[in-house]
């Protein structure tokens, strides 16, 4: 099963993986903090620890990734400056999932590129110019060294 999905989605991305460790992580903290504050003042939100923590924490997750359902809202003034406190968390994770996953796929793709580049047939079929093109902070440029391979027709 591990290597249907490690072929599906290749290996995992380390960045990416943090970035949604962190997200939950940050989320179970902030339902916490958030159920402590409202869950007096709040009807949608349990007294009772187990699901006051759950609603809280289904509270944070439609927070996070949604726009909300608008079914469980604070009603307090501190619910709601620890919920705008979550959502600049929140996007910093999801920020840096997506930044993870773009790297990932910029990197894949110039790789790609770059295999195919490093082989261009001449008209006659004859010669291979084999290019290299590196990666730097301001973008790519083509190696100063390219080699020029004699190849013969079978």
């Amino acid at each position: 099963a591990l290597t249907i999905l490690s072929l599906a989605f290749g290996k995992p991305n380390a960045w990416a993986m943090f970035a949604l460790l962190l997200l939950i992580l940050l989320s179970v903290f902030f339902s916490h903090i958030f159920w402590l504050a409202e869950r007096q003042d709040n009807i949608n939100v349990h007294k009772a620890y187990g699901p006051g923590i759950f609603d809280s924490w289904w509270l944070a997750m439609v927070t996070a990734l949604t726009v909300g359902y608008g079914d469980s809202v604070p009603v307090t003034i501190r619910g709601k400056l620890i919920m705008v406190i979550w959502m600049l968390f929140a996007t910093y994770c999801l920020g840096l999932y997506g930044a993870a996953i773009t790297m990932e796929q910029i990197f894949t793709s110039n790789n790609l590129h770059q295999s195919v580049d490093a082989a261009e047939l001449s008209r006659n079929g004859t010669r291979i110019a084999v290019h290299t093109r590196h990666a730097y902070d301001n973008g790519y440029q083509e190696s100063p060294s390219a080699s020029i391979l004699r190849v013969k027709h079978v």
